[in-house]
């Protein structure tokens, strides 16, 4: 059972508290206005515990947590920095070989040709089938 909301006239469902177009209250639910009681106080089976004791100690614990190290009787002076460790002499990168270069441009220079060659074969003989094709 759908009813209309009284304020933008949008379709509720049963059981919705607010419209969820316009947010205002179905009214539907009039045990909602109802002022919260408050609940009469418990007795805390806690609060018969008696209060930690806050005071101070009569004595303060002064003992040391972990044992000092021990004192060296003499001082043992440094000698100073150790040496740097040898640095190798400045080498050039390896200088890449030619050879790759060479047979790149011969392999692109022999398709070129190839290309060229197989363009010319095929004109000759296309002239060649046209005027076998075509008698004068």
């Amino acid at each position: 059972m759908a009813t209309q909301c009284e304020n933008c006239g949008k379709e509720l469902f049963a059981g919705q508290r607010f419209c969820r177009f316009c947010g205002k209250s179905s009214g539907q639910f009039p045990e909602e206005n109802i002022p919260t009681q408050m609940m009469p106080p418990e007795m805390d089976p806690r609060s018969s515990v008696r209060q930690a004791d806050t005071a101070p100690h009569s004595r303060a614990r002064t003992e040391p947590v972990y044992a000092p190290p021990p004192q060296q009787s003499y001082y043992q002076p440094s000698i100073g920095q150790p040496p740097m460790p040898p640095v190798p002499p400045y080498s050039p990168p390896k200088k890449r070989s030619t050879w790759g270069w060479i047979i790149a441009l011969v392999s692109i220079g022999l398709f070129a040709a190839m290309f060229l060659g197989f363009l010319l074969v095929g004109r000759r003989i296309r002239d060649r089938v046209r005027t076998r094709v075509d008698p004068p």
